[in-house]
């Protein structure tokens, strides 16, 4: 999704700005070592994801949430509006 976003010719030329984050990296390996200790061996899936809306900024300055790589990675999955009132990323 980033690479398409960025129009970038392989994924090796991508950089990941936010989602190198510490707290990105915590939250993905931590949710692989859970799942790996409940010896997980089905399919999961969730409710609806909520949206956020508004503007938020990284790396490349005022983006708009969700953020182009972020909407290319929700495609075809459930969604909802998030919680009234509420802007930005949930």
């Amino acid at each position: 999704a980033e690479a398409r976003t960025h129009g970038a010719s392989s994924i090796e030329s991508v950089h990941f700005h936010e989602v190198g984050a510490i707290d990105s990296i915590v939250d993905t390996v931590g949710t692989l070592i859970a799942l790996q200790a409940m010896n997980a061996t089905t399919s999961f899936s969730c409710s609806r994801i909520p949206l956020g809306e508004g503007t938020c900024w990284g790396m490349h300055g005022c983006m708009p949430v969700p953020a182009p790589a972020t909407l290319r990675l929700l495609q075809d999955m459930p969604l909802c509006l998030g919680p009234p009132g509420m802007t930005g990323e949930l």
